[in-house]
């Protein structure tokens, strides 16, 4: 598992590093997904390791040692002083910029390569896998900062973030205010091609490939405190709490025979082509009505527009018979 994460990390780190330096863009792989997709996860991944790379670039204008050496003649000496000093510093950097870009690579790089294992072997394979990916990358950036103890910039490298400190998987390690989930970037995205109710139970219960649990996050966060200002995303994650209302375990066949027979669909080929649309669908025409009191708030709703519409129709006709008293 890790080679072959090791080999898909350093494939699109390489095709980063390419879309970086504008180079080698006629590479037949740039013209599929997730590669050719504007502003989607392969361009966030750039971004981010263009900023990271950018920002621990080496200080290059420490040369005062050096300069000593020239006032007194000594040239000998004032080379040897800038090779060590470069040689130094460079060491320093690059052992900030190895953490650096390892932290982006765990944020924003686990979802993409997720998404391939998804597509290749199924959502439990691709969870089991960012999962086991995550904590690998955790342990080797925290050994990459930690090397070269003693300079100053190693022990800034080996400081851990907030970030680092959070676990999507465990709620225990969640601050309380959601803003760490809230303003992350890339933000929180669910399964958007669930295949089976199976997917639904995943997500809700353990998470989409390495995010957390919806379930966890909207018991640490109630009310939707975690999504504000995401209609779309909400509705969604409604959906989703309402079918697991009616999954508890991991036996989901039941109902997912039952949303077949609702579809009508019989065959294996049309069983295995279910999309996000008709799951909507049945929920909203099949699972909702089953909630208690839907009935009861369904009728007061009813009863709510026939007032509405008898209260607008009798101002329409006090108004139609003023205006005819008028003339």
């Amino acid at each position: 598992m890790d080679d072959l994460y090791e080999l898909m990390a350093q494939f699109v780190e390489a095709a980063a590093r390419f879309r970086i330096d504008s180079d080698h863009q006629e590479y037949v792989f740039y013209g599929y997904p997730p590669f050719n997709i504007r502003g989607g996860e392969f361009d966030k991944f750039v971004v981010a390791l263009a900023n990271a790379i950018e920002a621990r670039r080496p200080e290059r204008e420490n040369l005062r040692r050096t300069h000593r050496f020239l006032e007194v003649g000594s040239v000998g000496e004032a080379m040897n002083s800038a090779a060590k000093s470069q040689i130094s510093a460079n060491g320093v950097k690059l052992r900030e910029n190895n953490a650096a870009v390892a932290s982006e690579v765990v944020s924003q790089l686990l979802p993409m390569l997720g998404s391939f294992v998804g597509v290749a072997c199924g959502s439990d394979a691709a969870a089991k896998f960012t999962s086991s990916v995550s904590a690998a990358m955790s342990s080797g950036i925290s050994h990459a900062g930690t090397s070269g103890r003693g300079t100053p910039g190693a022990q800034a490298a080996a400081a851990p973030s907030p970030r680092s400190q959070i676990n999507m998987k465990d709620p225990s390690t969640w601050p309380e205010d959601p803003s760490w989930i809230v303003n992350r970037q890339p933000k929180l995205s669910l399964n958007k091609n669930p295949r089976c109710l199976r997917d639904l139970y995943t997500e809700w219960n353990n998470g989409h490939l390495n995010w957390p649990a919806l379930r966890d996050l909207e018991e640490k966060y109630p009310r939707g405190t975690w999504r504000p200002r995401r209609a779309n995303f909400s509705q969604q994650v409604g959906r989703i709490r309402i079918y697991n209302k009616f999954m508890p375990t991991p036996a989901v066949q039941t109902l997912q025979d039952e949303l077949y027979a609702y579809f009508q669909l019989s065959t294996a080929e049309e069983k295995g082509d279910v999309r996000w649309s008709q799951m909507r669908q049945f929920c909203d025409s099949v699972l909702r009505p089953r909630n208690e009191g839907f009935k009861i708030r369904s009728d007061e709703r009813k009863r709510r527009k026939v007032v509405q519409m008898e209260r607008a129709k009798a101002m329409a006709t006090s108004a139609a018979g003023g205006k005819s008293n008028g003339e």
